[in-house]
């Protein structure tokens, strides 16, 4: 039995893989032989990314799933505004 879609996801992957450049490794690289990071700092930052992405998942699906995109910018903003403090505080030391 044939599912179409099944097959449509199947290629698009394919056609995404093929088409689309990925510089992941490139990055990779970088952090470890021009930033000096450890494999353990960017395992750390790694995993903190995805933690951070579940939890902004779930708060859009909670709190911003009926807001309008021009009040989603406009929470960025603020958010972005208010986390700038902090990561001139830790990151730039």
């Amino acid at each position: 039995m044939l599912v179409p879609e099944f097959y449509r996801v199947i290629l698009f992957l394919f056609l995404c893989g093929i088409t689309v450049p990925s510089f992941g490794t490139f990055g990779y690289f970088f952090m470890l032989d021009v930033v000096k990071f450890s494999k353990f700092t960017i395992a750390m930052l790694s995993l903190v990314g995805y933690i951070c992405l579940i939890i902004g998942s779930a708060m859009y699906t909670k709190f911003f799933a009926n807001k309008g995109i021009h009040k989603l910018f406009v929470i960025s903003c603020l958010i972005g505004v208010v986390s700038a403090p902090f990561y001139l505080l830790f990151v730039t030391r």
